[in-house]
């Protein structure tokens, strides 16, 4: 995960990754703070996801939800898409 990361294009030159529980916008929001924009904890990154019909096989990342519904709709899935539909 890391490594996809720090290869990404938009990736600064420095990754923070706070420990489990511990917030860096601690002390500095006045607001209690009771969400996240996600982290690399694997809670943080399972999306729930539910369909009307069972895949053929178990979707393995959120990138793999277009190509799905777009087979699922008859339109052609375009090349060059990360992910795979699972339908």
């Amino acid at each position: 995960q890391l490594a996809e990361l720090a290869g990404s294009p938009r990736a600064g030159e420095i990754i923070l990754s706070a420990a489990r529980d511990w917030d860096f916008r601690a002390g500095y929001e006045p607001i209690p703070h009771v969400s996240s924009h996600g982290a690399l904890h694997r809670e943080h990154m399972l999306v729930p996801l539910l369909t009307n019909r069972p895949p053929a096989r178990p979707p393995r990342r959120t990138t793999d939800v277009m190509p799905s519904a777009l087979v699922s709709l008859g339109v052609p899935v375009p090349g060059g898409l990360d992910g795979e539909s699972f339908v």
